[in-house]
Order: C-alpha cells, then sequence, then structure tokens
C-alpha cells in the first residue's frame, strides 16, 4: 500500500472521506486537520510495529579491513537505521563446524549506542545481525500518494485502524476504542511464529573435541573428531 492509499483508508474508517459519493473537500469541516495529522500518525504506527510485534531483520558484514584500531580492538560504526540488536552474537559465514570452527561469535563488545568492537586477532568477516527502523515518511507538508510504506502487507492492512482511532480519540471515544481494539486485533495475528536453529552439539565431556551433527552420532555425518581453529 502506499501514503495515499493509507490515508484514505483511514479517512474511510472514521467516516471522512465521501459524503453523498463525493470526497471531503479540505476546506469542510476538520478535513485538513485530520489529513495534517495522518503521515506522522502512520510513522509513529510504523515505529510501534517494528519495535515491538513484527520487526525488521537486517544484516551489515564487519570486515576486519575496514575496522579502526581502538587499542586491542577493530572498532566499527554501528548501522544508521539500527534500531535494535538481534540476540545470538556475530555470525562466522565461512566457519565450518565440521572442523571445529564457530559459526558464532559472542565475543565483542558495544562502546555506546555508534560503535561496536571486535578483538584485534578475529582475521574473518562478521555479519552483524540487527533490526532496522522502517523509513519514515517526510513530515512538513504531505507526502505523495505514491510514496511507499515500509513495512509487510500485513502491517500496512493494520495501519489504518491505528491512524483512524487516534484521528478520533477527541471526539469520538466508542468510534476510538472500537478501531484500537480491531487494530490489537490484527497485531495479535502478525505476530511472527516461533523457529529453531540447528547446529552441531559439542561433546560436554570434552571427548577429543568430538561434534554431533543434529540426528546425533549415527547420523548421516556421524560424530567429528577435531579441535578449534
Amino acid at each position: 500500500m502506499t501514503y495515499g492509499e493509507i490515508r484514505d483508508a483511514a479517512l474511510m474508517l472514521i467516516g471522512q472521506y465521501t459524503i453523498a459519493s463525493n470526497p471531503y473537500v479540505d476546506t469542510y469541516n476538520n478535513q485538513a486537520d485530520y489529513v495534517a495529522k495522518i503521515p506522522f500518525l502512520i510513522n509513529d504506527c510504523l515505529i510501534y510495529i517494528a519495535s515491538s510485534v513484527r520487526r525488521l531483520p537486517a544484516e551489515v558484514t564487519l570486515n576486519p579491513e575496514d575496522g579502526e584500531e581502538y587499542g586491542n580492538w577493530l572498532r566499527f560504526p554501528l548501522p544508521d537505521d539500527l534500531l535494535d540488536y538481534r540476540p545470538g552474537g556475530l555470525l562466522v559465514p565461512d566457519a565450518d563446524f565440521r572442523r571445529g570452527q564457530s559459526t558464532i561469535w559472542t565475543h565483542y563488545k558495544i562502546e555506546d549506542p555508534n560503535f561496536i568492537l571486535i578483538p584485534k586477532d578475529m582475521d574473518r568477516p562478521m555479519i552483524l545481525p540487527y533490526f532496522r527502523k522502517p523509513r519514515l515518511l517526510p513530515l512538513g507538508g504531505e507526502p505523495c500518494y505514491e510514496e511507499p510504506i515500509d513495512a509487510p502487507v500485513t502491517v500496512q492492512m493494520a495501519i489504518p485502524y491505528y491512524v483512524g482511532a487516534h484521528l478520533v480519540m477527541e471526539d469520538d471515544a466508542f468510534r476510538y476504542a472500537s478501531l484500537q481494539n480491531e487494530f490489537e486485533n490484527k497485531l495479535a495475528r502478525i505476530t511472527p511464529a516461533p523457529y529453531t536453529e540447528i547446529q552441531g552439539v559439542r561433546d560436554v565431556y570434552g571427548l577429543d573435541d568430538c561434534w554431533y551433527d543434529s540426528a546425533g552420532p549415527g547420523g548421516p555425518y556421524g560424530p567429528y573428531y577435531g579441535g578449534w581453529s
């Protein structure tokens, strides 16, 4: 959906889109005031959803040659669109866990909101997974009708209910509650389902650094005996 489509849908939900089949003009009643609030409300809704039920995954590669020396660390700037960190550490894409190499790197430090520190002796590229901010609509004037909305389609379909609820919040308590409840119901249905990640399991008894695949010792790969590298 575009900005214009969400704007029109929100106005329809509050009964401010047409009268006797004719579109409302900006000079009628509070129409211009409603329209002026919509870009901010869409942005507010995008941030609310992206920081709660439907986050936007992203990633950036950290190459050692691009890092700035910082004592015994390499310092990298964090992405400008970072909203929050994804748990689980950094991914080492060229690691081979069959040879005992760790595919997840957890020895790093966030130095303030702007930088991440990696040990200087780490000589492989790593991927920092994170959750990004949605691209927001420009404010200070009405956006273009065709301006795209940076969100999955299921999120886009929920936004008009949020916008409509906040447009009538001071005027119609019943309509506000109805629209807000429908918005919350839609949010509950777009929450991503849990998922699992399958990785090799190291022998906890330290038997020659033995690793097993997800199918167990008798699986297609069987146990692997090897050290860290």
